[in-house]
């Protein structure tokens, strides 16, 4: 199982792994004897072992037998660091506290005042409470000793050496199966009143979410540790997940949708603060699990993904529309695409600028980009003449599959276009025959085939890249 995954520079990942331990312990609040009924005490006492009460009248004398040890099952989490070179060579792992789970990590490569900040990785936790206690959280920062010299974790790649020694205890002893923490050490950890769901480097600042608070810190290089400069209390439960474009932050709510809030420094007072600005119409309930932005053209697209497979494009205008009744605090919402299957993470792609990478719970990987209008316009109609007028395998209506399920009735308007296409259709266009590419250049308005069938084949190309 892996929760999380993050990469940073050229020469690491981090893996956020479980490994499932036995421990042999005795279960917390077992009574320390187990009674027996003494037979002759009853007899002596001319009571019946038939009694309702005669547990409550014989526990005094009762009698005593051994501790009786139980054998529990218990998961630690623990955060490992690989080479990119082999994904396969162990660079550190740190384990963390029975009962704490890893919620998020990410590199920390332009937090300011941070001596070797790209062998810096930021790690968010909960630590589970109980029934009578309420799930607390942790925010750590680990130093791998690896990153921080490069020539040193560059041999041992190219030697496919790991660079841990398992034999070795670490500085708070133990033998090699009880290593808490090795090829790295822990810059500084504080202790959250919640559980720290999601972490998020910004320029350079880091920020978090605790429940349904935004975090902002700083480094402070004198004491050594993170400074607070601002926070704001968001409208939902519980935030997700997070994302930032220059000083505007959106965030994911588990119920409430989108969050648009903004970062401003006062200079002449030396003050920061977060300000918010829209968030999406309090009537609807979204479970967003990752949230993302898209800029072209000068306009910023805001991209949700909720625990259904929907994809949800949004937008913000300081306008109030007094006829939708969008605009100003309120978020232009979109009618929801449905993906056909799940996904929990989005992140910007790494070779095509301005794409969108999603991985999908069938195992294939999902790809969104933003189209400029005039070929979106066409793409559209495209879509909606192969939706109509191909025939579908198993009698199955294509345009059936791109129904969201969990929101059969639209969340926009009924005369609201849908913001994204699915180029997987529309690339069926490129193996009719051409008489009936034709046709359909015809019906949608373009005279061009030619031109059509290359705008088709760039904007739905494959890569395997």
């Amino acid at each position: 199982e892996t929760p999380h995954l993050c990469a940073g520079g050229a020469s690491a990942v981090a893996v956020v792994a479980t490994r499932q331990e036995w421990d042999h312990q005795e279960a917390s609040g077992l009574p320390e004897h187990i009674l027996e009924l003494s037979q002759e005490f009853a007899a002596q006492s001319g009571l019946s072992t038939t009694d309702f009460s005669i547990e409550d009248m014989i526990a005094p004398t009762a009698m005593a037998k051994e501790e009786c040890p139980v054998v529990r099952m218990r998961d630690r989490y623990q955060l490992r660091v690989v080479s990119r070179a082999d994904m396969r060579t162990v660079l550190a792992q740190y384990r963390v506290h029975p009962d704490e789970v890893i919620l998020d990590a990410a590199f920390m490569s332009d937090l300011e005042g941070l001596p070797d900040p790209t062998s810096v990785i930021a790690i968010g936790s909960a630590i589970q409470g109980g029934e009578d206690r309420s799930a607390r959280g942790g925010l750590t920062l680990l130093r791998v000793t690896a990153l921080a010299s490069k020539t040193a974790s560059s041999m041992a790649a190219e030697k496919g050496e790991n660079a841990l020694d398992e034999d070795e205890p670490d500085a708070e002893g133990g033998g090699p199966g009880d290593i808490d923490k090795s090829g790295c050490s822990v810059l500084v950890h504080l202790d959250k009143r919640g559980p720290v769901s999601t972490i998020h480097p910004w320029r350079k600042l880091l920020m978090i979410s605790i429940g349904f608070r935004i975090f902002v810190y700083r480094w402070n290089a004198k004491k050594e540790t993170l400074d607070g400069m601002a926070m704001l209390d968001t409208m939902g439960p519980s935030i997700t997940s997070l994302c930032t474009v220059k000083n505007y932050i959106l965030a994911g709510d588990a119920i409430r949708g989108l969050q648009f809030a903004r970062l401003k420094h006062n200079k002449q007072q030396h003050t920061n603060s977060i300000s918010y600005l829209a968030k999406t119409h309090y009537s609807q309930t979204l479970p967003v699990v990752a949230v993302a932005t898209s800029v072209r053209d000068a306009n910023l697209g805001l991209i949700a993904l909720d625990a259904h497979g929907n994809i949800h494009v949004s937008s913000f205008s300081p306008h109030f529309d007094p006829i939708r009744g969008t605009g100003g605090d309120v978020l232009l919402h979109g009618r929801p695409f449905f993906m056909g299957t799940i996904s929990a993470s989005i992140v910007p792609s790494p070779l095509d600028t301005g794409a969108l990478l999603m991985p999908l719970s069938d195992g294939t990987m999902g790809r969104l980009f933003a189209v400029n209008p005039s070929d979106f316009t066409v793409l559209s109609r495209l879509f909606t003449h192969l939706v109509t007028m191909l025939p579908s395998p198993g009698s199955l209506h294509a345009g059936v599959q791109r129904e969201p399920v969990a929101y059969r009735q639209s969340q926009a308007l009924p005369d609201e276009p849908t913001p994204v296409v699915d180029g997987e259709v529309c690339r069926k266009f490129l193996f009719l025959n051409r008489w009936i590419q034709a046709e359909i250049a015809q019906q949608i308005g373009v005279e061009d085939l030619d031109e059509l069938c290359r705008a088709v084949a760039m904007w739905t190309k494959v890569t395997d890249r």
